[in-house]
């Protein structure tokens, strides 16, 4: 037990998942912990405050180490923050969140979306009646539909009008499955708005299994709702796929960064798939 004034400083525990950065104590630390706690760590929390999420504490990220330090100083593990959260927006969500504005219009009457209803309140508006949440956790207060993707026997077919998932069908087990319970749920003329990365750091919170081209989607999607009404769309280039796997954020690239999409390096893949009327 620790009496008296005790100092906390945080540490990188390194270990199968990637490096997560903790806070222990100085004194007391188990000597069987592979970690290191250093003076330069806690001159910068005592620089970036407490909240390490917030704005301010992003930019003076940036400021500290600007992007091509960042890029030419990297270690050869992956960094502890893989997605780029404690230095602004991932890179990945700009195009995630392209895509949806693209079809906003999609957007509209009974509506779907995984996780919660982050961009259906973003991109559907007074356009939506109702905003589901799907969820295989059960534990998720934000919850209305509690059920896997693949199997979605709690939901009745011909239900929703639009259903939006995104950054989701890399963690399941038979995506395919997933396309045909999406086509199964959505009503005559509902759309399935659907994202994927191509490429990224593993995620090991969830079982990442998959990364996606889109000849992939094609097929998988075509296969259920028809070729004439799936749309796959790819987004990225080589600057923004190196920035991503280097751990970089939306503020750390340069305008021209976001000018074209190279089809050749994508980061991000896109379906529109539409389910017949008839």
């Amino acid at each position: 037990m620790l009496t008296g004034a005790c100092l906390s400083l945080p540490i990188e525990m390194h270990g199968r998942g990637g490096s997560v950065e903790r806070y222990l104590p100085v004194v007391g630390l188990d000597p069987k912990e592979r970690c290191t706690v250093s003076v330069r760590e806690l001159g910068r929390r005592i620089v970036l405050g407490v909240d390490a999420t917030s704005p301010r504490s992003h930019i003076i990220r940036r400021i500290l180490r600007p992007a091509r330090l960042q890029l030419f100083l990297m270690k050869a593990r992956a960094p502890s923050d893989r997605f780029a959260h404690s230095r602004g927006k991932p890179i990945n969500r700009r195009y995630i969140e392209e895509f949806l504005a693209t079809n906003r219009d999609r957007i509209r009457g009974k509506c779907l979306e995984v996780n919660d209803t982050r961009y259906i309140d973003q991109f559907g508006g007074e356009q939506v009646d109702v905003a589901d949440v799907l969820d295989i956790d059960v534990s998720n207060p934000q919850a209305t539909v509690v059920g896997d993707l693949q199997d979605l026997t709690a939901v009745t077919s011909n239900t929703y009008d639009c259903a939006i998932v995104t950054s989701v069908f890399q963690f399941l087990e038979d995506p395919a499955a997933g396309a045909g319970e999406l086509f199964r749920v959505l009503a005559p003329g509902g759309t399935a708005l659907v994202t994927a990365p191509a490429l990224g750091p593993a995620d090991f919170k969830d079982a990442d299994r998959w990364r996606f081209f889109p000849l992939c989607f094609e097929t998988i999607f075509g296969e259920h709702f028809g070729s004439e009404d799936v749309s796959v769309t790819s987004y990225g280039n080589m600057l923004t796929c190196l920035a991503y796997l280097a751990g970089l954020a939306q503020e750390d690239l340069p305008r021209r960064a976001w000018g074209f999409h190279d089809p050749v390096y994508p980061l991000v893949v896109a379906v529109r798939a539409t389910k017949p009327l008839a």
